[in-house]
């Protein structure tokens, strides 16, 4: 499905508070795979490095993504 930027703003609004959609800018932002963001945990989530580290990942192995600066304080929140 393809937003055009005037609904992806009306969009935003509302769901800029919900767990939704932080999980929804975490699978943007920094590239996840959806099963890499549900199984994330709170040791996973670097916060001094701006990092997120994936453990398990596609072929059974660990990777490093980058944490959006934007997303830093509602993760923390959570």
């Amino acid at each position: 499905m393809v937003f055009r930027i005037r609904y992806c703003n009306q969009y935003r609004i509302r769901l800029e508070l919900s767990t939704e959609a932080l999980l929804a800018a975490l699978l943007y932002g920094s590239g996840l795979r959806l099963r890499e963001a549900l199984g994330l945990r709170v040791k996973d989530v670097d916060f001094d490095r701006h990092a997120i580290i994936v453990r398990s990942s596609k072929g059974d192995k660990d990777r490093v993504v980058m944490l959006p600066r934007a997303l830093a304080p509602q993760l923390r929140a959570q």
